[in-house]
């Protein structure tokens, strides 16, 4: 899935970053408000389902462009939908303990729980990637 070596070590860092975070630490991250990063975090939230139809070899670089801006940025309407694509590239390429979190955090969490719009793609999403 990963050919990308670039691509792969920049997964690998996030994945490093989000360890170092607890589960709180993600919870309590400051809101975001910026009406320019929310359109573009929904633009990629978008492009992202799009592609997991058509091309679903993007989602990567994808899902983790939306994890670095809400990382960035703070928590916004679509950081649960973020971190759900994210968590489904890293089971796939073998993160499972760190996917599984992150589909944890997003399914049973503050972040799930919101915006409404994005309470349903979350949904979608835990459901897609079956994490137990």
């Amino acid at each position: 899935m990963l050919e990308n070596n670039n691509l792969r070590s920049k997964i690998d860092q996030m994945v490093y970053i989000l360890r170092s975070m607890s589960d709180d630490a993600i919870y309590n991250m400051k809101e975001s408000n910026d009406k320019k990063t929310n359109t573009l975090l929904n633009l990629y939230a978008n492009l992202s389902h799009f592609m997991q139809h058509f091309k679903p070899w993007l989602i990567g670089s994808l899902s983790l462009r939306m994890v670095e801006i809400t990382m960035n940025t703070g928590l916004g309407s679509k950081a649960s939908i973020a971190f759900a694509y994210f968590g489904g590239v890293l089971i796939s390429i073998g993160y499972v303990s760190e996917g599984r979190r992150l589909g944890e955090i997003c399914s049973g969490s503050l972040l799930f729980q919101m915006h409404t719009v994005s309470n349903n793609i979350s949904q979608w999403a835990f459901e897609s990637f079956a994490w137990p």
